[in-house]
């Protein structure tokens, strides 16, 4: 069993606190989570407090920070803890690993602080991503010839077994309802039509199912991050602030404030980035149509699309 799924695991059985007294001693509810920690650092509870201290990052992991600010004792239980009578040499190495880092100067402040450093770079990391497949599939989209003649074919077809005599527009909610079509007479599926003369006449639009994993990828992303990814940076540069600000509490570190300052490049870069996946998203939704609402599924429609294409190739 992994780290993650024991610690996981004590704390659904254990939600109701961090530390207890009991006659003679302190115990933690979350002892043996502490204990994987310890075991997995290899660190006692003296040299990971010193660590946390002095922001050394050799010494420590996100896991460890993560689970210390999730389950630091509260304020009656660190009073608890400073009154009892019990020598701090006699407590258990997961009591005596709260003891050590209560006693250091604003230690939520510097628990935070290495929380986002330690965590900065795989977030940046899996933003850029995300904002790459957006972008990726933006472009594909706008720029495929072969979806403009797809939505050709499609809109014959609707046009053709449409009762009324004009013509319609084709627009995003048909084509999000398309594949459940079928004609009023025979029930014969709208797309099955639409292969049929994509097979006939346009076989290279079977191309598009080579692009499927794109889209459908960009469909998991979005709408979700394309709406989030702003305040997701927004908040990382609040959180940069307040670290420096912190900093003045702090003994002067260099490793920390050079971070800080790398910091407000990255997420320049990354605020620059969103700004032209948002645009060409929007460029994009716009090009198909100007139904606001539709952007939120607008990559999940064509996600949905792609796959219902029953093509062939030609024998050569």
């Amino acid at each position: 069993m992994t780290y993650e799924k024991l610690a996981r695991a004590i704390r659904y059985y254990y939600s109701g606190g961090v530390i207890r007294p009991t006659p003679g001693r302190f115990t933690f509810r979350f002892g043996s989570g502490s204990g994987i920690i310890l075991a997995f650092n290899k660190r006692s509870p003296t040299e990971i407090a010193e660590a946390i201290k002095n922001f050394n990052l050799a010494l420590i992991s996100h896991e460890l920070v993560q689970h210390l600010i999730q389950y630091i004792p509260n304020n009656n239980e660190i009073d608890a803890l400073r009154q009892s009578p019990i020598d701090k040499e006699q407590l258990s190495p997961t009591d005596r690993l709260m003891f050590e880092i209560i006693q250091i100067p604003f230690y939520m402040e510097r628990l935070n602080t290495l929380k986002f450093k330690l965590t900065f770079a795989d977030n940046c990391d899996t933003l850029n991503k995300q904002m790459h497949i957006i972008n990726e599939a933006s472009i594909f989209l706008h720029q495929s010839k072969h979806i403009k003649i797809l939505l050709e074919i499609i809109l014959s077809v609707l046009n053709h077994v449409n009762s009324t005599p004009n013509n319609r527009i084709l627009t995003l909610d048909d084509l999000s309802k398309v594949y459940d079509l079928k004609t009023s007479k025979t029930r014969t599926p709208i797309m099955n039509i639409v292969s049929k003369i994509s097979n006939d006449r346009h076989p290279e639009i079977l191309d598009l199912k080579q692009n499927y994993n794109l889209i459908f990828s960009a469909s998991k992303s979005c709408p979700i991050l394309i709406f989030l990814i702003k305040s997701e940076i927004e908040q990382m540069k609040k959180q940069s602030e307040e670290i420096q600000l912190w900093m003045n509490k702090f003994d002067k570190n260099t490793i920390i404030q050079k971070f800080l300052l790398d910091c407000q490049g990255t997420l320049q870069k990354l605020t620059q980035y969103y700004q032209k996946t948002n645009d060409g998203f929007d460029k994009t939704v716009s090009y198909f149509t100007n139904e606001t609402t539709t952007s939120t599924n607008f990559f999940s429609i064509f996600a949905n699309l792609i796959p219902s294409l029953q093509m062939k190739r030609s024998a050569t």
